[in-house]
C-alpha cells in the first residue's frame, strides 16, 4: 500500500489540531492553560512552515479528504 507523506503529516495534523482543541475547551483550568499554550505553539510553527504539505495534499489526486 503506497502511502503519500503529504496525506500521512496532513492527516496527523488535523488529527493533534482536533485534539488540542478539544483540551482548550476543557472544563479543567489546569488542563485548559496548558492545551492552549501548546495550540499556539502548533499554530505557530505550523502555519508558516507546511503551507506546501497541504496545498499538495490538496492537489494529490490519492487523496480523499472524509
Amino acid at each position: 500500500v503506497e502511502v503519500s507523506y503529504n496525506k500521512l503529516i496532513f492527516l496527523r495534523n488535523l488529527g493533534v489540531q482536533e485534539l488540542l482543541q478539544k483540551g482548550v475547551i476543557n472544563r479543567c483550568s489546569f488542563m485548559k492553560r496548558m492545551t492552549f499554550k501548546m495550540k499556539e505553539n502548533f499554530e505557530k510553527y505550523w502555519s508558516s512552515c507546511n503551507i506546501l504539505i497541504v496545498i499538495a495534499s490538496i492537489l494529490d489526486p490519492r487523496i480523499k479528504l472524509s
